[in-house]
């Protein structure tokens, strides 16, 4: 396999942390990188979301999930009896 030389700018406290943790378990930054780069590859999209992704995605799914609790009636069963405990309580 040939290699290439690269030069990237990192924070220099994150950059030490993360080598901290990955020494831990055995990996480089650069093999790290390169399970990263080869993950990217195979899956043809980041192997993580990121977490700005994550709350606009939440924000956009709750969002959804209240329209549809408005225009959807509710109906409150007794899951024994499967009556209708909104009726039961009408009466």
């Amino acid at each position: 396999m040939k290699t290439i030389q690269k030069s990237y700018r990192f924070e220099e406290e994150s950059f030490y942390q993360a080598e901290e943790i990955l020494n831990t378990i055995g990996l480089t930054v650069s093999q790290a990188f390169t399970l990263f780069l080869n993950r990217i590859n195979m899956e043809k999209e980041l192997p993580f979301t990121p977490g700005i992704v994550k709350s606009a995605y939440r924000m956009e799914l709750e969002q959804k999930i209240e329209e549809l609790s408005r225009r959807t009636p509710t109906i409150n069963v007794d899951f024994e009896t499967g009556e209708n405990v909104d009726e039961f309580f009408a009466e």
